[in-house]
């Protein structure tokens, strides 16, 4: 059960007046900084308290971060998870971005106007799904290169004979005045592979994606 009085103790008299307004349209004129995210949270949680199921409130942000931000908040004032599994048909509120309804409403209603849905998986969900995973891919696979070099490089990874390009670098480092070859290969090598890795994936999640076909058309 919802305390509407909790809801509404520590808002100013305009917040209360927002959170409250249930009939018709409302506009929030508010600067940053001002509480804009938590009169919206409080009023999902408020009009959840009058009885109006949560299926049926639906709050917009532009960025993921923000609604990612608000569903936390909302879950904390209804003191109840908020599983989003980028549906229509949920027991809570929706709570998304524009792209993020749009693309609920597609996959929803994709048999409904004739569109199979493995059409909606192939054309909407696999572009922003592989994309944001292969750069994050090359991300953990670059920081996993470095630091293994430097961990074998500190002696603190493999031991010799084990081949290894840090192991090259230290046991090379005290020839540095007779020959730079040594050293030099092993730092081009890591910063090849390291450079190779982030284009391939830099690439794959482009093409995916279909950013350079955008670019051109």
């Amino acid at each position: 059960m919802i305390d509407t009085e909790q809801l509404l103790q520590d808002l100013t008299e305009p917040q209360r007046q927002a959170v409250m307004h249930v009939d018709g349209p409302l506009v929030i004129i508010a600067g940053a900084g001002s509480g804009r995210t938590r009169v919206l949270t409080r009023r999902v949680a408020y009009l959840a308290s009058l009885g109006i199921p949560a299926n049926s409130i639906l709050a917009i942000t532009f960025t993921n971060k923000a609604a990612g931000e608000m569903k936390q908040r909302v879950s904390n004032v209804l003191d109840r998870p908020i599983r989003d599994f980028g549906k229509l048909d949920q027991r809570w509120p929706t709570i998304c971005t524009f792209h993020s309804l749009c693309l609920r409403v597609l996959r929803h209603y994709a048999e409904a106007i004739g569109l199979p849905r493995r059409r909606i998986l192939r054309h909407e969900l696999l572009p922003n799904v592989v994309a944001p995973l292969m750069v994050e891919i090359g991300l953990r696979l670059t920081f996993s290169i470095g630091l293994i070099a430097s961990l074998d490089y500190l002696g603190l990874g493999v031991q010799p004979p084990a081949p290894d390009w840090g192991l090259i670098i230290q046991e090379n480092q005290s020839g540095l005045s007779v020959t730079y070859w040594p050293v030099l290969v092993p730092v081009v090598a890591i910063a090849l592979l390291t450079i190779g890795t982030n284009l391939v994936t830099d690439g794959v999640a482009r093409a995916v994606g279909g950013i350079d076909r955008r670019l051109e058309s």
